[in-house]
């Protein structure tokens, strides 16, 4: 999904991965972990920057998996 906050001063393209149910990355069932790998795999790391997971320590919903996938604004441009 595409999501404008909290990153559109920085982010070119900032979309999110989250799954289907509500649970933690510690609760994916082995079907969701696969499919996970398989995205990692053959997907984001060709067409993003980054990919920005929230540990415990900080996230803003508890016990709430999701991934930022970014690809960065050249500042260059804006010049």
């Amino acid at each position: 999904m595409t999501n404008a906050f909290p990153y559109d001063r920085i982010a070119k393209t900032h979309d999110m991965i989250v799954p289907l149910r509500h649970v933690d990355e510690d609760h994916l069932n082995d079907e969701e972990l696969k499919e996970l790998k398989i995205i990692k795999d053959n997907y984001l790391h060709k067409e993003y920057e980054f990919i920005i997971e929230a540990t415990y320590k900080v996230k803003s919903i508890p016990a709430h998996f999701h991934l930022h996938l970014l690809t960065i604004k050249d500042f260059e441009d804006e010049k």
